[in-house]
């Protein structure tokens, strides 16, 4: 069982209700509670940098790795919003949660994530441009990486969901080069025919032995194989079929001084939004944990590599239980006791976006067998980033509160701020 401070300690799902052991005490998930020390790290209404004063962020999209030197680094897209002389907030843009002013934020922690830096913008491509509407451009889907031989930390992300940029950091996080300097890998990361494209989420990984590839840099990724065009000014249209989305990965053997596809598109139909997790004994096998868009079978499942994440069998659920909502999700993998691997998931268990649950299943073959969820949070919470940290398992996650007015980021979303949980694993 993992620790957890309220001595709430496991916490098992059936059905629509939870049920707390060994006191049996049944909630409804109606009502907020958190299980676990919990951590606010990307605030709602965080002041925008460099920008006037009633320009202020929500955000959404968390993504949290561990750095070469042993801090921790969150991402998150930051949503701007402006504020009238009456205190209320709208966006700035479209605001369809794809498009408008959306920043790539970052703050480090060096005390394993208790307090955390001011906000770093690390790519702003919008402007305000006086009596005229804003031009806004994208910055979305942070997918860091960090390389343990170099001490570099590379990330990838997708401007306006289209061009496949990136931007590396030789201090362990703490700067970033200046937007400007990024380099747009569309040349060797699109392919002909593609529309919108996804990096992450929550970040990449780098294999180390027993993988054959030992050294890699490998970030999941998802594309719209049909469709999608960019307007003569810039701007992106959005007739794509969405029927033709698909994971994959990108990969760099050279210590990101070059970048490309490496796997063709991972079944069944549908996969989106992924993350990687390897296996640290035998053959040192890569696992991806993928969003399905598809209500008539699962929503999320597993797939598995044995050549370094170039070819794949299909995900399927693995033994998790099809309780997961329409929604991104989280794994990781760490050594375990008895020369095995334990793998954890996190991802909402309800037909909502909510009740955040982690999952654990430790084994020396494939993860098939997952202890009972255990919640994270009951109440209103969606995508999410694992990481360990000096033994503690994190999971960093967005949430929205009940009580506050400006919770939703757009018309499609649930949560504006980010918060991390501390566990043991």
């Amino acid at each position: 069982c993992y620790s957890c401070d309220s001595c709430c300690c496991l916490i098992q799902i059936m059905g629509s209700f939870l049920y707390i052991f060994p006191s049996i005490i049944v909630l409804s998930l109606a009502s907020r509670g958190n299980c676990y020390r919990t951590v606010n790290v990307f605030v709602d209404g965080e002041k925008a940098p460099s920008l006037p004063d009633n320009y202020t962020y929500g955000f959404q999209i968390p993504v949290l790795i561990s750095t070469p030197k042993g801090a921790l680094l969150a991402f998150a897209q930051a949503y701007l919003r402006e504020q009238n002389a009456n205190g209320v907030r709208t966006i700035v843009g479209s605001g369809d949660g794809n498009d408008g002013w959306i920043d790539v934020v970052a703050k480090r922690s060096t005390d394993g994530g208790n307090t955390w830096s001011s906000l770093l913008v690390v790519c702003r491509n919008s402007t305000l441009r006086d009596g005229q509407t804003p031009l806004t451009h994208s910055c979305q889907n942070p997918a860091p990486v960090a390389d343990m031989k170099t001490g570099h930390i590379h990330l990838l992300l997708s401007l306006d969901n289209w061009h496949q940029m990136l931007i590396t950091s030789t201090d362990d996080g703490m700067t970033f080069p200046d937007w400007s300097t990024a380099r747009n890998l569309d040349a060797t990361l699109r392919k002909p025919g593609w529309g919108l494209v996804f990096t992450g989420l929550p970040g990449g990984i780098q294999l180390v032995e027993p993988s054959p590839h030992a050294g890699r840099l490998i970030i999941c990724s998802s594309s719209y194989h049909w469709g999608g065009a960019i307007d003569p000014n810039g701007k992106i249209t959005k007739p794509g079929d969405i029927l033709s989305r698909y994971s994959y990965t990108i990969i760099s053997d050279d210590g990101g001084e070059s970048w490309e596809i490496g796997s063709g598109p991972v079944g069944p139909l549908h996969t989106t939004e992924c993350s990687l997790a390897q296996q640290y004994h035998g053959n040192g096998a890569l696992y991806m944990y993928t969003r399905i868009w598809d209500t008539k079978s699962f929503r999320r499942g597993i797939a598995r590599s044995l050549d370094g994440g170039v070819t794949w069998v299909n995900a399927t659920l693995s033994g998790l239980p099809n309780t997961a909502p329409d929604c991104e999700g989280s794994m990781i993998s760490v050594p375990g006791n008895n020369s095995d691997t334990c793998f954890y998931v996190s991802s909402p268990h309800s037909t909502a976006r909510q009740n955040l649950t982690i999952q654990k299943s430790c084994s020396r073959d494939d993860p098939s067998t997952w202890e009972p969820a255990v919640i994270v949070d009951s109440g209103s919470s969606s995508y999410s980033s694992l990481g360990v940290h000096n033994s503690s398992l994190l999971d960093m996650y967005a949430f929205a509160d009940a009580s506050s007015p400006n919770q939703c980021l757009h018309t499609n979303s649930q949560a504006c701020g980010i918060r991390i949980a501390f566990m043991s694993p």
